[in-house]
């Protein structure tokens, strides 16, 4: 349940991350996204559907099913994983401690022939 936060988190950061590097220059005929699958993993869906829930809500970009109908592709790729654990006692019980949680989030847009027109990585320091 932790890590569906964590990718909320992430997702966030990476939109924010966005909308501070964006200029009025950037790709501004791209309406239509069509996203592609992040890998094979649960994690990967997670994150993948978290992003698509925010691009939705944000009404800024289309985003399309279908690779023909889309302005850019969006490609992105994702880890979250447990780094250590932290507990008030260090004799307690592993069901006592919390794990404190890594990882990145990296997204790029493509127009449909592979110009690369926007990337960002994100890589938070701390998880809560």
């Amino acid at each position: 349940m932790a890590r569906i936060g964590i990718a909320a988190a992430m997702v966030a950061a990476l939109l924010a991350c966005h909308a501070l590097g964006r200029t009025a220059t950037s790709f501004p005929s791209v309406k239509k996204l069509f996203v592609q699958p992040f890998g094979a993993e649960k994690q990967d869906d997670l994150l993948r559907l978290s992003l698509l829930g925010r691009l939705k809500k944000s009404n800024e970009y289309q985003v399309v099913d279908n690779v023909s109908d889309a302005d850019a592709i969006l490609k992105g790729n994702g880890r979250i994983w447990v780094k250590g654990h932290v507990t008030v006692n260090f004799r307690a019980p592993a069901a006592n401690r919390q794990p404190l949680y890594a990882g990145f989030f990296s997204i790029e847009i493509t127009s449909k022939g592979g110009e690369p027109l926007w990337s960002c990585l994100v890589t938070p320091s701390k998880f809560s």
